[in-house]
């Protein structure tokens, strides 16, 4: 991995506690996603003073300060100490910077403890920046107040990309660069607020007639070192410039932003009222399509096949007796611990629909693959010394799905061809960017496999030499907390993991579009887009 690559990854796992101070701003921004919620308010001292405490507690790393805009607050140079006081590694605010160009405002934020100061800059130019924040004469004060901490913190810069600055992404860049700037996040724009019901039609654009400016912004990294971020940008806008898709762990801070709707949602059955004809426009439109199936399946007096954790038998035995599972239920059971399998023995004893098993390894499993109607075993590690128990598996006609991944070839191999032919081989996905560069094989490899096995290769495109990346009909009950009810942490980290899949643009003209998932998103930063070769 890239060492760009792996400083982003380092970053995304560090631990940042966002704090708001205000629900105001000095700027009027055209595309301003916060604009319904700013009612000229400051959050009280008092407030803001318990979640940084409180975040600090939790093992936070990073304090940001955001708003509206954060500089306004009374006591922003007061909430800089405080983090110092308690302990934050870095401090660090998103701002416009208009207020930073007063110099001695500027020195108490340093003296106070910035480390870091995000400048939001939308142009290269007063004319089409002011135009675009609302304010004449902005651009000048934030070039001032971005000069009053160069040198003395990081600097860096925010642009919100939009139909009037797309064109001139490249001339953007090229300036801030000239001015000592090296990293850079663009934003993709969300459909709230001032952005969706006053500027729609002034700023949001058709992709593929921008695709060649954002292209030429992007290439400035072959020849400038500079960090180059993109936020809530869709994958599909980056072929060729897959290792700027970011990285599918920032939807729990978008999950974080919106909670409340959410958990209504979740709570009492009212889809969010933004679910229109906004959706489209929107980087949470797949996971909140994911998030609306899954209630629905939840929701179903009564379940056909389920997926369930070893540790949540309490949980299957309450959903028996309220009549929601019958005997005749397909059970996928994912055993954590052996320590859990006597009891379920017991209790699948009275099932009569398919058993399906998925383990870490066959040790694991113990004497459940003895268990009647086990119809197939997921074991996500295989051993040549296991060769004689696998075979008895395959003899009583019971499934066998492995990994395929680069480490997993040898210890097929070492199988021999009369076990491994008999394998069914998937395509595991991965937490993070490093985990799919060190595990997944390479394309090539892929295609043996499937050779292999002499069937379909599970979790990648037909393109690929695959049966397609069919999400399956389980209802995932270990998506459920202790008492039954949709955890949303949980939920987000199953939707990444194996939900988040994407395709190429030019996938649209593949006879599989419709039945296809395409990538994981992982993948596609690993292997790239170029390895989709749509099927006409």
């Amino acid at each position: 991995m890239s060492d760009t690559s792996a400083i982003k990854e380092l970053a995304v796992k560090e631990k940042r506690v966002w704090v708001r101070l205000t629900r105001l701003c000095n700027n009027g921004c055209m595309f301003c996603l916060d604009s319904d919620s700013q009612d000229g308010t400051m959050v009280p001292r008092d407030q803001v003073e318990q979640q940084i405490i409180k975040g600090r507690e939790e093992g936070g790393q990073r304090l940001i300060l955001s708003g509206g805009e954060a500089s306004l607050h009374p006591d922003f140079v007061h909430f800089l100490k405080l983090g110092k006081q308690v302990g934050y590694d870095w401090l660090q605010t998103i701002t416009n910077g208009r207020m930073f160009s007063y110099g001695k405002f500027a020195r108490s934020a340093l003296e106070a403890g910035l480390n870091e100061a995000t400048f939001s800059m939308h142009g290269h130019t007063a004319e089409l920046h002011d135009k675009l924040v609302g304010v004449d004469g902005a651009f000048m004060q934030s070039l001032k107040g971005m000069k009053n901490l160069a040198g003395q913190c990081v600097v860096n810069v925010d642009v919100v990309l939009n139909k009037l600055n797309i064109p001139h992404l490249k001339e953007i860049l090229e300036f801030w660069i000239a001015l000592g700037i090296h990293e850079f996040d663009l934003l993709h724009m969300v459909p709230f607020g001032r952005a969706w019901n006053v500027h729609r039609d002034e700023l949001f654009y058709d992709p593929a007639e921008m695709l060649p400016h954002l292209s030429r912004g992007f290439k400035l990294r072959q020849t400038h070192k500079i960090y180059m971020w993109t936020n809530r940008l869709p994958a599909h806008y980056l072929e060729g410039n897959e290792d700027l898709i970011q990285d599918p762990h920032k939807i729990h801070d978008e999950v974080r932003g919106r909670i409340d709707m959410f958990r209504k949602w979740r709570g009492a059955g009212s889809k969010p009222t933004c679910m229109d004809d906004r959706c489209p426009y929107c980087a949470m439109d797949h996971f909140c399509t994911v998030l609306g199936e899954t209630l629905a399946s939840l929701a179903h007096k009564k379940f056909e096949q389920i997926r369930v954790g070893s540790s949540q038998l309490s949980l299957f035995r309450s959903l028996v007796e309220d009549g929601r599972l019958d005997q005749k239920v397909d059970v996928d059971l994912v055993v954590e611990s052996a320590d859990h399998l006597g009891e379920w023995g017991a209790q699948l004893a009275e099932m009569t629909g398919l058993l399906r098993l998925e383990a870490e390894t066959l040790t694991a499993l113990q004497s459940a693959v003895e268990w009647p109607r086990v119809a197939t075993v997921t074991l996500h590690h295989l051993f040549p010394d296991q060769k004689e128990q696998l075979g008895a598996l395959l003899g009583r006609n019971v499934g066998i799905r492995t990994r395929a991944s680069s480490e997993s070839a040898a210890s097929i191999a070492g199988l021999g061809p009369e076990i491994s032919k008999r394998l069914t081989y998937y395509l595991p996905t991965h937490e993070y960017l490093s985990q799919a560069k060190e595990q997944d094989p390479e394309v090539d490899q892929l295609k043996q496999f499937w050779s292999c096995a002499g069937s379909a290769l599970e979790g990648v495109p037909p393109c690929l030499s695959g049966a397609g990346t069919g999400s399956g009909g389980a209802v995932d009950l270990t998506l459920l907390d202790d008492d039954g009810v949709l955890d949303l942490v949980r939920f987000t980290d199953w939707f990444i993991a194996r939900k988040y899949f994407v395709k190429s643009l030019r996938c649209t003209n593949c006879r599989h579009y419709d039945d296809c998932r395409g990538l994981h998103i992982n993948h596609a930063r690993n292997y790239g887009f170029e390895v989709l070769q749509p099927i006409k």
